[in-house]
């Protein structure tokens, strides 16, 4: 009988310290972030946070439309291969209903498409609605998935 009664004990013991047993806070966050990097895809263009804003009148009381952007700076995006590019415009840009897609350096630059065509992007200085002020330059696609830069002469 006490063998069964120690029996009962150690395997209550044994049950109330397995169900104590978890992951420490730091292993709990290292698990959160090796999902967050197998969420993004690896394409800093499309992993980017969208965010959107609205279009206004000039008198600022009717709004017509919307526009996104998102916020990459422009030594990542000068490492953006052609295809990450291409997929950008591709799931992004094209046909997004937003009347403008802006891709926003940090610099108080960026690349700017209008209307929902990845064909041409305009590339210079943003005001505060993300909307090309001063053109430097503009993207072109000049093949399949294919993209040049042209500065403005």
């Amino acid at each position: 009988m006490q063998k069964r009664i120690l029996a009962a004990v150690l395997s209550c013991m044994l049950v109330a310290g397995m169900t104590g047993c978890g992951f420490t806070d730091g292993v709990k966050d290292g698990m959160k972030d090796a999902q967050k990097q197998e969420e993004e895809n690896g394409n800093p263009l499309l992993d980017a946070e969208v965010k959107v804003g609205d279009v206004m009148n000039g008198f600022k009381t009717e709004k017509l439309g919307e526009y996104a952007y998102i916020e990459v700076p422009l030594k990542t995006v000068k490492k953006v291969t052609m295809e990450q590019y291409d997929e950008f415009c591709d799931e992004k840009v094209q046909d997004s209903g937003y009347n403008w897609v802006t891709i926003d350096f940090g610099n108080g630059s960026g690349l700017q498409f209008q209307g929902s065509t990845p064909a041409v992007a305009t590339y210079g200085t943003l005001d505060d609605e993300e909307c090309i002020e001063e053109s430097k330059g503009i993207v072109m696609m000049t093949g399949a998935d294919t993209y040049e830069y042209r500065e403005n002469e």
